[in-house]
């Protein structure tokens, strides 16, 4: 008859390591991408956006 505890064990084993595996070749690939991704951001386009929020008052809309 199998031991099924020692099955068992050695398939949870090779999941974490496949987990581990697969989860460290993700982070790898984003980290390539993001290396890549150099992005320029135009400010100009929310200074409108800062500028309204500072023209708002703090009273609450009305309905």
């Amino acid at each position: 008859m199998p031991d099924y505890k020692e099955l068992y064990g050695k398939m949870y084993c090779a999941v974490e390591k496949a987990i581990v595996l697969l989860r460290q070749a993700q982070e790898d690939c984003e980290t390539m991408i993001m290396a890549e991704f150099n992005p320029v951001m135009d400010e100009s386009r929310y200074s409108l956006l800062l500028e309204e929020d500072k023209n708002q008052t703090s009273e609450p809309p009305t309905l």
